[in-house]
């Protein structure tokens, strides 16, 4: 077995376990209770054998703590002791819960037997356990009567001397092993104060011997301040009999340490009286007491000064205690102005429910936090952050909350400013956005989501370069790098809309630093310039343009210096010969010569070096010539229709000027139907206004006679379309064309102070728009006026359905203007959505024929699905949709672009009244 021995003497404990050794056992040693329990958290045991008495933690308690414990109760448990020899003194160490008690000195056979014993039942047994204090003080007593016994039986034996000699030895044996082998502080002195007797604890642990203090008086050995007071003690235990308290003594070295000692009064069986003295040094607990004393106010230091507040509080929001951090900042001077007093008292009542709820989340033993306003006991208010966790007591119940606040008002300012600054860069018209380190989206502006299309949610914690095209990516990088680099970057970046709107913006990065001056983020800049470049190119195009017509101006008058004596000298030369060969060589170069006069021509009308003479015209005899002409010249194939409206306004131009631009224009027409197809030349009245002006930049608003030219053909490509106005830019070869037809009709326009507009897209056709200023005549005047009546709407809700997004963007603020809700969709995926959404509120769709995704025609039909017959505006720039569409469910009115705000609103408020009669004739 192994044997746990517990004893505080060495010597004890070394003797049995070398006997236990002996006998085949196994021994462990510890020098009091305390040690004893640490062993056994860490080891087992099969039997525990322990003194009574021992400093820190005695037999008895080891024996609660042991009989307590759920596992080491089932362990066998004996004590023993040299001072308790009563069979009351066994009675009480087997009701404390000890399975057996000896009394010192063991006898080897008795403890072996017990242990063979007990070994064979391990059955817990729970003893009641004494209180300590009761321990001590019935120890104490019986030390007391034990030593009266002795002293009297050494008393009787020095009268019997001779009698009982061998009694006396014995007496004497049993006195000394009771007194030395006690663990306890032993003396005996006289009411003089002159100590009789010593143990050896007591004299060592003050470092002397018993024989250097025997004889000396008890004063020598007290500490000096309380010297006086030894007669007190004298002559109170001569009164009283007993006396127990603390004392104050002094070792050899000079030391203080503090006893514990219960005296009591002895006749010595009827003798001299003394003083039999028992103590116990309680130095140590006294100094951890203090040291528990001393680390509690260190500790409650800290927590004053510590700089956020600290307070606990109950269930009910009570506050317990509060550090001076906590008091200042609740504006209380005083403890007591809040101790007892709710914390409820001074947070702010829209506040109260979640702080209750707080309380009760820690209560049931989870840790929270909350941000709350307080108002302080001066007034003053101030934004709180509290973390609240639960404090349990020693049996794990939650007792009370510590809440750890601190103050967050200068945060929440400092907050409150950044929204008003985030909402100031929200209203800014350029799109605002910042990076980290990492490239991911921080901030992101209204503007950024409106030039980009992507809404603050999708694009807070993503990448941007995630959202570039792979193009796009190395520009990117370069200027990533750049502003790393050199702290800022600037220029131009094409950009993919969400949309798939390809747009260019003007951008620049600059370089933030941490308070470290480490980089930290990079704050961008973005200016949408599309339409910008775009007007810069057709400025750049125009400078192109003039400059090669001063020089195809320079070119014409040398031609037509050397043309010029061709023609005539080809007239003189044929009245000189009537060779036939010769004839028709001089036809064919004064055939030639005419060809390159024509392109003389052509080259100084683009050069707009003949303008010739303007007069007042009327498009409708022009084109009924050119008309004429068109019909007997063009194939058959070719259908040719004229649409002209009575009363055109009138014009102020070149009748030969715009004969050579209406046909080149339906040229480019036939040329593009080599198989045939409908060649359609319309006219019509149109005063343009500021929204109209928005769509189709380079005029200004005013009044317009606009002719247009369209054909059935194979359409242009976008590549394509961008070039056609270059002079000397052809699709035809050397043969066919001279690539100065368009530029021609783009010069002459210009002068005019007009603009040409094309829509085409391939497989569908092309539609050349001319638009002419009218004079201003009181028919235009009257025009104007019946145009500032305009229809408004009444909150109408109307979907605009466009993938451009300037047409969407003003056509959405015109018909806001006037008086109508509007959503809109840059697809036909987009509008569907919008539509199943918001079907009974959607009264008018206004829906473009071409469309990225979903085409117009299959976003009608989609809509019908949703909703039976809507009503819908179909608008495109060909005037051939209109028929594409016109059987259509749903389909009111055909809207040809470029429309004006006059237009537009006409056609919706008839479609809004019912009168969709003409629905596709405008």
């Amino acid at each position: 077995m192994i044997i746990l021995i517990v004893d505080d003497h060495d010597l004890h404990r070394k003797t049995l376990g070398t006997r236990l050794k002996r006998n085949g056992h196994r021994a462990v040693e510890a020098a009091d209770g305390i040690e004893a329990l640490a062993i056994l958290e860490k080891r087992s045991v099969d039997a525990v054998v322990s003194d009574i008495l021992m400093p820190r933690m005695d037999g008895y308690e080891l024996c609660q703590k042991i009989r307590t414990s759920k596992k080491l109760s089932h362990l066998p448990l004996i004590l023993f002791s040299a001072i308790y020899t009563s069979e009351n003194d066994e009675g009480t160490a087997l009701a404390s819960g000890a399975d057996r008690f000896f009394r010192k000195p063991l006898r080897e056979s008795d403890l072996l037997a017990a242990l063979r014993e007990l070994s064979t039942d391990r059955k817990a047994r729970k003893k009641p356990v004494q209180k300590r204090h009761s321990d001590l003080q019935e120890y104490s007593t019986r030390l007391v009567q034990r030593l009266e016994e002795t002293i009297a039986a050494l008393r009787k034996q020095q009268e019997e001397q001779e009698a009982a000699q061998l009694q006396l030895r014995e007496s004497e044996e049993r006195y000394r092993d009771l007194v030395e082998n006690s663990l306890g502080l032993i003396c005996v002195h006289d009411l003089e104060g002159k100590l009789l007797v010593v143990n050896g604890a007591a004299a060592e642990l003050l470092g002397y011997t018993p024989s250097d203090m025997i004889g000396k008086n008890l004063q020598e050995f007290v500490s000096p301040p309380i010297r006086a007071g030894i007669n007190d003690y004298l002559r109170r235990i001569e009164r009283e009999r007993r006396d127990s308290g603390v004392l104050r003594v002094q070792t050899a070295d000079g030391e203080e340490r503090v006893w514990m000692y219960h005296n009591a009064l002895s006749t010595m069986g009827g003798g001299t009286p003394c003083v039999l003295g028992h103590a116990i040094d309680v130095t140590d607990h006294i100094e951890v007491r203090g040291k528990l004393r001393e680390s509690e106010e260190h500790l409650r230091a800290i927590i004053d000064n510590e700089p956020e507040c600290v307070k606990v509080l109950d269930a009910e929001g009570r506050i317990l205690q509060m550090n001076l951090a906590g008091l200042a900042m609740i504006e209380a001077g005083d403890p007591l102005q809040v101790i007892g007093k709710s914390v409820f008292t001074i947070i702010l009542p829209e506040f109260h429910g979640a702080f209750r709820s707080l309380l009760r989340t820690v209560f049931s033993g989870e840790k929270k936090k909350l941000e709350f306003e307080i108002v302080g006991m001066k007034g003053g208010r101030r934004w709180l952050e509290t973390h609240v966790a639960p404090l349990q007591n020693k049996d794990g119940v939650i007792t009370s909350a510590l809440a750890v606040t601190r103050d967050t008002t200068e945060r929440k300012r400092a907050e409150e400013s950044l929204q008003q600054h985030a909402a100031l860069l929200d209203v800014d018209p350029a799109a605002i956005y910042v990076l980290d380190h990492e490239g991911r989206v921080t901030f992101w502006n209204k503007s950024a989501e409106r030039i980009y299309g992507w809404s603050k949610a999708e694009m807070l914690g993503t990448t941007f370069a995630s959202r570039l095209e792979r193009e796009q990516v190395q520009q990117f990088r370069e200027a990533w790098d750049m502003s790393f680099r050199e702290g800022t970057w600037q220029g131009n970046r094409q950009f993919t809309r969400n949309d798939g709107t390809e747009i260019i913006v003007e951008s620049t990065w600059t370089l933030m630093g941490n308070r470290g001056g480490e980089p930290k983020s990079v704050y961008v800049v973005d200016s949408d310039v599309t339409e910008r470049t775009k007007l810069e190119s057709q400025f750049l195009r125009a400078q192109r343009m003039e400059s090669l017509g001063m020089i195809a101006g320079g070119i014409a008058h040398d031609l037509n210096n050397i043309l010029g004596p061709i023609l005539l000298s080809v007239q003189v030369s044929r009245k000189r010969t009537e060779d036939q060969k010769l004839l028709r060589l001089l036809d064919m170069i004064e055939i030639s010569a005419k060809r390159g006069s024509e392109i003389v021509t052509q080259i100084l009308g683009f050069a707009r070096g003949k303008e010739g003479s303007r007069s007042v015209l009327h498009l409708e005899t022009l084109i009924t010539e050119v008309t004429g002409f068109l019909q007997q010249t063009f194939p058959k194939s070719i259908q040719i229709q004229a649409r002209i409206p009575e009363k055109l306004w009138a014009l102020s131009a070149n009748a030969t000027h715009l004969h050579q631009v209406l046909l080149n224009l339906c040229i480019n027409a036939r040329d593009a139907m080599p198989d045939g197809g409908a060649l359609t030349i319309t006219a019509e009245n149109l005063f343009l206004d500021t929204q109209y002006v928005l769509l189709s930049p380079g005029l200004s608003p005013g009044p317009y006679v606009v002719l247009s030219v369209q054909d059935a053909g194979s359409g242009i490509s976008p590549e394509i379309k961008a070039r056609i106005f270059e002079p000397f830019f052809s699709t035809k070869s050397s043969a066919e064309g001279t690539g100065l037809g368009l530029s021609t009709v783009a010069g002459i326009v210009q002068n005019l102070g007009g603009f040409v507009s094309v829509y085409s897209e391939v497989g569908r056709g092309s539609t050349f728009k001319v638009h002419l200023p009218a004079l201003r005549t009181p028919e235009t005047e009257e025009s104007e006026k019946t145009r500032s009546q305009l229809p408004m709407g009444k909150g109408e809700t109307i979907l605009v359905v466009d993938d451009e997004p300037t047409v969407r963007e003003v056509t959405k603020e015109t018909l806001e203007a006037f008086g109508y809700k509007v959503l809109t969709a840059g697809d036909g995926t987009e509008a569907v959505s919008l539509f199943a959404t918001h079907a009974e509120q959607i009264k008018v769709v206004v829906c473009d024929v071409s469309m990225p995704f979903m085409d117009g025609p299959a976003t009608i039909r989609a809509l019908s699905n949703i909703k039976p017959s809507p009503d819908v505006v179909v608008v495109s720039g060909f005037a051939e949709a209109g028929k594409l569409v016109k059987h259509m469910e749903g389909v009111r009115a055909f809207l040809p672009k470029p429309y004006t705000a006059e237009k537009l609103l006409k056609t919706i408020d008839t479609v809004l009244q019912g009168d969709v009669s003409d629905r596709l004739s405008r």
